[in-house]
């Protein structure tokens, strides 16, 4: 399974970018981190945050 980012964002605040992506379990995601992301020269850090629970999820906005 490849593991690849489902959205990419842009952001403003302590962060520059966010990434959402999928991997089936902690192990293919440690060696995402460090065999993917780890190897980009110009990344200075990472920090890494997970969902839990979903509690309420919408699209669109309401009119």
């Amino acid at each position: 399974m490849a593991l690849h980012a489902q959205g990419e964002r842009h952001i403003s605040g302590s962060f520059d970018y966010l990434l959402k992506i999928h991997a089936p379990n902690m192990k293919y995601y440690q060696e995402f981190i460090l065999n993917i992301l780890g190897t980009v020269e110009h990344l200075g850090s990472l920090e890494s945050v997970f969902v839990m629970d979903i509690v309420k999820q919408e699209y669109g906005i309401p009119l």
